[in-house]
């Protein structure tokens, strides 16, 4: 019995632990790209070293691919309970308002933790390898820390433990936004790559727009990436796409649901 659980869950949560997986992967591959490909200066430090493998350097490539693991784990899951034709059945078995709020609660927990559980595993490695005490500025007098600078100069471990608080947000924003799209579009792959490539498309157009340069989505997983980035900023971004995900979820289910 004990081995069916075990199998059932790893059934269940297979996208979430690949999502974890290919997360650390990525990280841990720019790490190596900055120290031992290309050494870039400044990454003896632990939050230099962490946000540049975040997205603030060439090989960080978690600051782009972070809406593809957020969505990955448990975004799909409303598709699957669609196209399975069991949909009606599960909604009046279940009840409406506990399916709406299963769902939900499963992609924020999810997709929050699949963006926060390997920058927390990360960090354990970047405190087993480098000095606590690293000067944050490199010999240019240099830093990614431009989101709440001070704390990162007062605190590693409190500024450490916040940015993986941000990205846990991230992560739930996105899921949840995802899992509204899904009960639209009732497409997988649509629901998996529409959050990424809609990303990179604002990101580009907000460039070229001043007064929308704090809002680009890319700074919700490491906002030290824009020098504008701020934590009202990130806030008003992630509640948009929380409170909008499940406005289109319940809309969604609930279109279908009359049909």
């Amino acid at each position: 019995m004990k081995q069916i659980s075990i199998r059932i869950w790893l059934k269940e949560n297979c996208f979430f632990l690949l999502s974890v997986f290919l997360s650390v992967c990525v990280l841990e591959y720019s790490y190596y790209m900055i120290t031992v490909v290309e050494p870039r200066v400044g990454t003896d430090n632990i939050i230099n070293g962490m946000l540049k493998c975040m997205g603030q350097s060439g090989e960080g490539w978690m600051g782009i691919l972070y809406p593809l693991f957020a969505v990955l784990p448990f975004s799909m899951v409303y598709v699957r309970d669609y196209k399975s034709g069991y949909l009606g059945s599960l909604l009046i078995r279940q009840g409406k308002r506990k399916y709406y709020c299963e769902k939900i609660r499963k992609n924020f927990l999810g997709g929050g933790l699949a963006l926060a559980l390997p920058l927390l595993a990360f960090a354990f490695h970047l405190f087993i390898v480098l000095d606590v005490d690293a000067p944050l500025e490199d010999d240019n007098g240099y830093t990614p820390a431009h989101f709440l600078a001070g704390l990162a100069y007062e605190n590693v471990y409190g500024y450490v433990a916040m940015m993986i608080v941000v990205a846990f947000f991230c992560g739930a924003a996105y899921a949840v936004f995802a899992l509204g799209i899904s009960s639209w579009l009732k497409n997988g792959i649509l629901t998996l790559f529409l959050p990424f490539a809609g990303t990179i498309i604002l990101a580009f157009v907000m460039q070229g727009i001043e007064v929308l340069k704090p809002f680009d989505f890319l700074l919700l997983y490491n906002p030290s990436a824009g020098t504008l980035g701020n934590p009202v900023h990130v806030a008003l971004i992630d509640m948009v796409l929380l409170v909008s995900g499940a406005a289109l979820f319940l809309t969604g289910v609930g279109r279908c649901g009359e049909n």
